[in-house]
């Protein structure tokens, strides 16, 4: 047995003895939780520094998007508006963030945000080579083998970045994209019969680097929305269009995302809801005597 199938044994096993305390931690988990942070707000040991900031930063989005009814919905503090911010905030962590600067108030979960980090920019990866798969003339059939084989080496490589962890994060995430373009490279010249492979590679290759493509942009923000409303628990009709076969596995990896949502919202809705208030107030008084 080699060192890392030991390792991943013992994560197993790790797992099992984990799942048979979730009854437990369900029904006290929250209110220790609640205590913990009082306690260590109240001792200086953490502030809301980070959170504060964050939140700012969606309510200047909110301001500039002209989404003057949001911001007064959340002023008031309007559940679905609390709820949708969540999601925003949310997303904002997992697709931007770093553990060096998550907010305090997502603090419960460092190992899931993580994992939804790699998780979200595999699937952004994915989407977009099965784009460019479609977009170089393979038929329906192709697209969905396409697809089969960028979720498979997916799954493969969340499974080596969570045995990894922080050792070698960058060159596994690198290899697979890699080998996500050779496969694009292959599945073309197989069902489009490209003639041009080298174009076809430096073109797909350039739309995985470059944040500002059309077809990047796109996939992202679709990926993301699909996302936030999970986050947001409003995920009953979901759709991913242009990577449709992926949405299978975005809605599943979108279930971590919801889980940890809920269980933030459990324990610091009251804290969080106040902080968007202010925030939300502060805003709305900064656009006011800017007009």
């Amino acid at each position: 047995m080699c060192s890392s199938d030991l390792k991943a044994l013992k994560t197993s096993v790790a797992y099992v003895d984990l799942r048979k305390k979730v009854p437990f931690v369900c029904v006290h988990g929250v209110d220790y939780e609640k205590t913990k942070m009082r306690e260590n707000l109240q001792s200086g040991a953490i502030t809301l520094n980070r959170t504060r900031a964050a939140l700012k930063a969606c309510m200047h989005v909110f301001v500039a998007l002209g989404r003057r009814q949001l911001l007064e919905r959340l002023a008031a503090g309007n559940r679905e508006a609390m709820l949708e911010t969540h999601g925003i905030l949310m997303l904002n962590v997992i697709e931007f963030g770093d553990t060096e600067h998550d907010p305090e108030i997502l603090w419960l979960d460092k190992w899931g945000l993580e994992k939804s980090r790699r998780q979200f920019h595999i699937l952004l990866a994915c989407a977009i080579c099965l784009v460019t798969v479609r977009q170089a003339g393979c038929a329906r059939e192709a697209v969905k083998e396409a697809a089969r084989v960028f979720l498979d080496g997916a799954e493969d490589a969340e499974k080596r970045l969570f045995l990894c962890r922080d050792e070698g994060l960058e060159r596994i995430y690198a290899n697979q994209l890699d080998t996500m373009v050779e496969d694009a490279c292959a599945i073309v010249a197989q069902y489009a019969g490209s003639s041009d492979l080298d174009a076809f590679r430096r073109s797909l290759v350039n739309r995985l680097d470059t944040p500002n493509d059309e077809v990047h942009k796109l996939m992202r923000t679709r990926l993301r929305a699909l996302w936030e409303k999970a986050a947001s628990g409003t995920m009953d009709v979901a759709a991913l269009p242009g990577a449709e076969e992926l949405l299978d596995k975005a809605r599943e990896w979108a279930v971590l995302v919801a889980k940890m949502a809920d269980l933030n919202r459990r324990v610091h809705a009251p804290l969080y809801d106040r902080l968007v208030s202010e925030e939300a107030r502060a805003a709305l008084e900064g656009s006011t005597a800017g007009d």
